[in-house]
């Protein structure tokens, strides 16, 4: 009797001493959520996933902790499974009437066998949107104007809910005596937010300005263009090449060299402006290349009806200027003639007969 009760007393001690006596055991559970970081367009989701260790139950308790002045659900929400969906739109906090975007939001997974185990990670809400500038670089003469296209992509816009969500607003350096220039939005046309930029006098030093366009829906996101203003001045005209060019053809590319040439000098054919894109490769009919050269592709309407003589006379002029020739007049002038096809020979010369050809 004594002995079992030895035993029992001895077997109580050695339980209460595995239970812990005054504090208990420290748990081995610990938890990992991947991916630590992660970038979510608005309206969209991202799965996160954890592993347990110290356990047999992997299973974790979800939740998103928004970032300071901003109330959930405004930064997104997550289901059992860690899916995470951003909100439609990047959280923003307002103080004292300044609006702060505020994208950043922190996912916990919490051990459902032990809550006080736990592991986060930080998503930030984007919006998607991104911002290209056409041209990318442009010289303009003092008191000029000069046009930029901004092209915006937004993959949550729709336009006849929300007209807004391709536009930009434009802006130049603030600069005393507005020596930076101006520059005025036209508004969207097909898609494009276009804008007037107008070079100021005297040119600035230094002579390069940057022009940014800023996304109306996610102001965090700019492009940027760069614009160099130099003294307006004639341009001269020293040649033109190739000299000939055949009628009937789809169009004529010929490079004109010189001096002073600008971004916004004009290019003409007997006396007719050219511009615009032409529709069979998308490239600009004028070219500006450098200071010394400029390519002009002649359209196809002066190549099929070109006057009796069959000269096209190529000129350059300012912005509001007149016409520069090149001296002599020769240099500037393109030939067209007619050329007649001629037949080689065919190719190949035989062609095999299939007689057991199956459709």
């Amino acid at each position: 009797m004594r002995r079992w009760k030895f035993c029992s007393i001895l077997a109580l001690a050695l339980g209460v001493g595995v239970l812990g006596c005054g504090g208990g055991a420290t748990s081995t559970i610990s938890v990992t959520i991947s991916p630590t970081t992660a970038s979510v367009i608005t309206n969209t989701t991202q799965t996160f996933t954890s592993f347990v260790t110290g356990t047999t139950d992997q299973a974790v308790t979800w939740t998103v902790t928004c970032p300071t002045g901003v109330t959930a659900p405004a930064c997104g929400t997550i289901d059992t499974n860690g899916v995470y969906t951003a909100p439609k739109t990047v959280p923003t906090v307002t103080t004292n009437g300044s609006t702060v975007i505020t994208p950043t939001a922190t996912i916990k997974g919490a051990a459902h066998a032990d809550s006080t185990k736990t592991a986060s990670a930080t998503v930030t809400i984007i919006s998607g949107i991104s911002i290209s500038i056409n041209p990318t670089t442009a010289t303009v003469g003092t008191l000029e104007t000069f046009n930029f296209a901004a092209a915006v992509s937004n993959p949550g816009c729709n336009q006849s809910a929300d007209s807004q969500c391709l536009a930009v607003t434009w802006s130049v350096p603030t600069a005393t005596g507005n020596t930076n220039g101006t520059i005025t939005d036209n508004g969207i046309a097909n898609g494009i937010d276009s804008a007037i930029y107008t070079a100021p006098t005297p040119a600035p030093n230094p002579s390069a300005v940057t022009i940014t366009a800023t996304s109306v829906k996610d102001t965090s996101v700019t492009a940027t263009t760069s614009v160099t203003i130099v003294t307006a001045a004639p341009p001269t005209v020293t040649s033109v090449s190739p000299n000939v060019a055949a009628r009937g053809s789809l169009f004529q590319d010929v490079y004109i060299t010189g001096t002073n040439f600008i971004s916004t000098n004009k290019v003409y054919v007997n006396n007719t402006q050219i511009s615009g894109v032409t529709p069979i490769d998308s490239l600009p009919n004028v070219s500006i290349d450098s200071s010394s050269l400029i390519r002009v592709r002649i359209p196809d309407t002066l190549l099929a009806t070109p006057p009796p003589s069959g000269i096209l006379q190529v000129s350059v002029s300012q912005q509001t200027g007149s016409q520069q020739n090149c001296s002599p007049l020769a240099l500037c002038q393109v030939v067209v003639s007619a050329v007649r096809p001629v037949i080689v020979g065919p190719s190949p010369s035989n062609i095999q007969e299939c007689i057991t050809c199956s459709l």
